[in-house]
């Protein structure tokens, strides 16, 4: 595994090939558009999608767990998908997936729990153990919101899954502007959202096991 550290606001950082970020000093491990449930809620819609994303993402997210032994897990948003994947057997699998971890978990608030309101949202928050923060949760001198567009000051948000094309590939994207860090979808099951990286200070991309700068403006 190869990560990338950068800086913002003085605190060093890590982009991790787990599409996660490491914020060493407050041992605060980030990630952002988990969507958990989306492929259940897909195929409650009609639609023919595989089996096992989810589970592939909670595993990837316990290897960056593992890697880094963290005191918080902050999700930057949108932790589920929407209501139609709220289903008993997704809450029962991710508890089960919780209590694995002695770490804090705390969710940010973001626009798909907003529209999930109202259903099986607060069960599944208190079976998994889940803090809440709305609409940002700040630690030190880092802000922690969904929306980069709502980003005051030095931030972490995800929403938009920036990813940089490859050849024929999209590989998902760390990407810093004005030391907002925008984190790439940590769902496998989200396609990300390509960009240009000459709009941004930093691009890095998740390839494989490493993630490599793919983007570096001169001033940055």
């Amino acid at each position: 595994m190869t990560d990338y550290e950068f800086t913002i606001a003085g605190e060093t950082l890590h982009a991790m090939s787990e599409r996660t970020l490491w914020w060493h000093r407050t041992r605060t491990l980030a990630a952002s558009d988990l969507h958990l449930g989306k492929d259940e809620g897909l195929r409650a819609a009609g639609a023919i999608v595989p089996t096992g994303p989810m589970q592939a993402d909670l595993d990837r997210l316990s290897r960056a767990i593992e890697r880094t032994d963290p005191e918080r897990v902050v999700i930057v948003g949108d932790l589920i998908h929407g209501r139609l994947g709220l289903k008993d057997n997704v809450i029962d699998r991710v508890a089960a997936w919780r209590n694995q971890h002695a770490c804090s978990f705390v969710l940010v608030v973001g626009n798909h729990a907003r529209n999930a309101r109202g259903n099986k949202l607060p069960i599944a928050l208190d079976a998994w153990r889940m803090d809440v923060a709305d609409p940002e949760l700040t630690i030190d001198a880092i802000t922690f919101v969904h929306d980069p567009a709502d980003a005051r000051g030095p931030s972490v948000a995800g929403h938009v899954h920036p990813a940089v094309t490859l050849g024929r590939a999209k590989a998902p994207a760390f990407t810093v502007l004005n030391a907002v860090v925008t984190l790439p979808a940590f769902s496998g099951f989200t396609a990300g959202a390509p960009i240009d990286p000459r709009s941004y200070d930093l691009v890095a991309c998740c390839c494989d096991d490493s993630v490599i700068c793919c983007y570096e403006a001169a001033s940055a």
